[in-house]
């Protein structure tokens, strides 16, 4: 298996959010992104045995960042077709100031199913938008939040939005008190000119305003418009 990404340029993404990162972070940074997107995993489809690896990698991560669980184990199933359940995976981190608003952090894990021999390991989509949330998700742990933190990982966004769906359709929290979403979907390739999209400013103006804060090498660019309606949460 050939790597499509460097260590170098995935970790672009995590200086792009303003935090300072140990070794240690690192390191656990690049391994959740070979973990979530070895060929064990197999592209992790929904309903296949390396969708069930990745579920119980992101349990296993989820317990040792502390997440809460809103339900015995992290999942929450839901139909995903014909025959075929997805299984989003779900913690909280409860806010000091305002626990009762919270921060929803979402990023899909799965991806494609393999074509014969040929494994599409789905590193960067979406491997890297779920280690960038777990990443979040131990920064929120150093010291308590003022609002609360979902971090949600969705299953059959491939097959048309449907885990992100299927949380909205039974939110488990009242949508009201979600006051601001920030999904992560392919983060780890900035390309020659290390472009990252920011997506979200037709339906938030106010991520406009983020777009002057350039760090490190990482160039924040607004997506086009057409981009608003890559997320069911938009």
């Amino acid at each position: 298996m050939r790597w499509p990404l460097s260590l170098s340029n995935f970790w672009l993404l995590l200086n792009l959010l303003w935090l300072p990162a140990m070794a240690s972070e690192q390191q656990q940074a690049w391994h959740d992104l070979q973990q979530l997107s070895a060929d064990e995993m197999a592209g992790r489809s929904p309903g296949s045995a390396g969708s069930l690896l990745a579920q119980r990698y992101l349990q296993q991560r989820f317990h040792e960042l502390e997440l809460q669980p809103l339900s015995a184990d992290y999942r929450q199933p839901f139909a995903a077709g014909r025959h075929k359940t997805g299984v989003n995976l779900l913690g909280v981190r409860r806010g000091c100031l305002q626990p009762d608003f919270y921060i929803l952090v979402t990023a899909h894990y799965d991806h494609l199913p393999p074509q014969g021999k040929r494994i599409f390991n789905g590193a960067d989509d979406n491997a890297s938008g779920v280690t960038a949330l777990l990443y979040l998700a131990a920064q929120t742990r150093l010291r308590c939040p003022a609002y609360s933190y979902l971090f949600l990982a969705t299953d059959a966004e491939e097959m048309g939005l449907r885990g992100a769906k299927a949380f909205l359709a039974a939110p488990a929290v009242p949508l009201e008190a979600i006051l601001f979403n920030l999904n992560l979907d392919m983060v780890s390739r900035g390309e020659r000119q290390q472009k990252l999209f920011l997506a979200g400013q037709w339906s938030f103006p106010a991520v406009k305003a983020l777009l002057p804060l350039q760090h490190g090498k990482v160039k924040l660019q607004p997506a086009p418009e057409y981009r608003r309606y890559s997320s069911a949460f938009s």
